[in-house]
């Protein structure tokens, strides 16, 4: 008998409720083990991926058995409008968090 293990992190759905164009503020992750390998934070227009923003990769920080992505518009130049995010696993070549966010006037 095959033994399959799903890790219930894998692609998971985030809402995060309107955020203040100057706030900036962390959203974290954790796992019961350390996350492996090299991660990503694309950011877009909406969940059709028109058009993409540059993030820069300080915006993700992956320390052990924690990720802490920082959502600050003022800094990623993230004007008042809605976004869809995902964060991409680059060696499991899977995406583990979908996210979308608000950013009010």
């Amino acid at each position: 008998m095959k033994k399959i293990i799903i890790d219930p992190s894998i692609a998971t759905f985030l809402e995060i409720k309107p955020l203040g164009k100057t706030e900036k503020r962390p959203i974290i992750f954790t796992a019961d083990e350390n996350w492996i390998g090299a991660y990503t934070l694309k950011v877009w227009n909406s969940d059709k991926k028109n058009t993409v923003y540059y993030i820069p990769g300080s915006a993700l920080e992956v320390q052990a058995n924690v990720i802490t992505w920082w959502i600050d518009p003022a800094a990623h130049s993230l004007t008042a409008k809605n976004y869809y995010a995902e964060i991409f696993s680059l060696q499991f070549n899977s995406i583990i968090y979908k996210a979308t966010f608000e950013i009010l006037d």
